[in-house]
């Protein structure tokens, strides 16, 4: 008689799969964390979307390494499902292989990990003391620890127009009013503070999509559901191929957060992230001079740092927004900063300092050059560029370069290998939203992420290994394995002010 439950991982974080349903639980020693979960690929239809759920009988496939591999009958192919543990975590991933002869839809998204309600916490009676850990998009989107009375809008205004929407957060991420009902990005956690227990479910992969974890903790614990999803935008995938979602880590622990430091380290492996670099201690132009930097500021402040600041052991000289002459034209100062960016640069290095400098490499005004020269490589919704934001300091709108567009990658190319060239080893990148904006692609193949990835890839080959890349205002996890240095905080203040 063929075995009718499937089960793999430590103790500490366990998968228990039933073959006859397709639904599964998940537990940690004697505590069940999830109950009657499920699976859920979504695929784009001709009026909307269609889902396809891992409900119904599974069998196990040999595997060689360890993990658990099952598959389900269905009338367009298979339905996969892979798990695997890891000391005090579980891999869960989910894919699909589509054999029918009509083409394959387009993915919308794959959840590996969808639990109904009253599937969080089994048998725990009050949401009371329950909290939840909300991560934001980028280093401007709030987040934070919530209570299951908070509105879901209540880290991030749920007013905020859509059109500014991407200069702060995703604009295809859900903000919603009911209470108790998040949405966080990559990775969220939540901890019962009565029972001094939490569990971190996150994506450890995070290069091909832009996920989310979507939860409700409802009033009582019998509303409390969860999912965990991959966004795959309408990615198309060839027929008889394996097409596998992100995978998904869930890892329980106390309440000191050891299990958020456990996520980390897991991504970072996932990304190929081999070790840690040394921090740098720097001076940036902004907070003091902001658009109206001049060379002679950062002149007169490298001196100072030389000088009677030396202590303070500074090692990079940062330029920062307002050298441009448009946002856009990096390459060119502007006239008000009075001096040319090579020669900033061997000024900063024959002072012994790393020459630093700040760009928006995905953004672009429709004053600059690189727009008036190139508006096909601008985004485009609905015929017009799409807009990535308004910025007071700029004074205008400005919009996103397509990142899917090869001439968009090899200007990029051109910008940081001449920017290298002249001497700067220090690389801020801001405003990098810009570059996953919402709209009609060059090349639809790519997800938002994947095309970001590239990009950032270009600009990593561009600077060469020995120069730092910082991701200030993008993304925060899909940098990983690329850049070395990513802001999780916004600005420190809007003004300075000198005793």
């Amino acid at each position: 008689m063929e075995p009718s439950r499937a089960s793999i991982g430590p103790e500490s974080c366990r998968l228990e799969f039933d073959l006859s349903s397709g639904v599964f639980s998940i537990s940690s020693g004697e505590v069940e964390l999830f109950r009657n979960a499920a699976g859920r690929v979504v695929t784009r239809v001709k009026r909307g979307f269609e889902s396809h759920y891992t409900t119904g009988n599974w069998e196990k496939v040999e595997s060689a390494d360890g993990t658990l591999l099952l598959r389900a009958r269905t009338s367009w192919g298979w339905m996969l499902f892979k798990a695997r543990g890891r000391e005090d975590a579980l891999f869960l991933e989910l894919g699909l292989l589509w054999e029918k002869e009509v083409r394959p839809p387009p993915i919308e998204s794959i959840a590996p990990l969808v639990v109904p309600p009253g599937g969080v916490w089994p048998g725990r009676e009050s949401v009371k003391d329950w909290r939840a850990y909300v991560n934001g998009f980028q280093c401007w989107t709030p987040s934070g620890t919530v209570m299951s009375s908070r509105p879901g809008d209540y880290l991030f205004p749920l007013f905020v127009p859509r059109s500014l929407k991407p200069m702060l957060a995703n604009p295809a991420t859900p903000v919603f009013s009911e209470k108790g009902r998040f949405a966080s990005e990559w990775f969220a956690a939540l901890g019962d503070i009565e029972r001094e227990d939490s569990v971190v479910v996150g994506f450890t992969g995070v290069s091909r999509a832009l996920s989310q974890v979507l939860f409700r903790l409802g009033r009582r614990q019998k509303g409390a559901e969860m999912e965990a999803a991959a966004r795959f935008e309408g990615k198309r995938y060839a027929k008889g191929e394996e097409f596998w979602g992100e995978p998904l880590a869930v890892i329980p622990g106390d309440l000191s957060g050891a299990n958020l430091e456990r996520y980390v380290e897991l991504v970072a492996l996932e990304q190929g992230v081999e070790g840690l670099n040394p921090s740098r201690t720097g001076w940036c132009s902004w907070y003091q001079y902001f658009r109206d930097v001049t060379g002679e500021d950062v002149a007169r402040n490298l001196e100072r740092i030389c000088g009677g600041l030396a202590h303070l052991g500074i090692d990079v000289v940062q330029v920062d927004d307002g050298y441009e002459s448009e946002v856009g034209d990096w390459l060119e100062a502007g006239t008000t900063f009075g001096t040319d960016l090579g020669g900033m640069a061997e000024r900063i290095r024959s002072k012994g300092k790393v020459p630093g400098i700040w760009v928006a490499p995905f953004a672009v005004t429709r004053g600059s050059k690189l727009s008036k020269e190139h508006k096909d490589w601008l985004m485009k919704k609905k015929r017009r560029p799409a807009l990535a934001g308004v910025k007071l300091g700029w004074g205008r709108r400005f919009y996103g370069l397509d990142l899917t567009n090869p001439e968009v990658l090899e200007h990029l190319r051109h910008v940081f290998e001449t920017l290298a060239g002249q001497g700067f080893r220090f690389f801020k990148l801001d405003h990098m939203g810009s570059g996953l904006l919402e709209g009609k692609p060059q090349d639809p193949s790519l997800t938002r992420a994947e095309a970001t990835r590239r990009a950032l890839a270009v600009i990593r080959d561009a600077v060469g290994g020995e120069s730092t890349v910082m991701a200030a205002a993008g993304p925060l996890m899909l940098g990983t394995g690329i850049v070395d240095i990513q802001r999780t905080g916004p600005d420190v203040a809007p003004v300075w002010r000198t005793p």
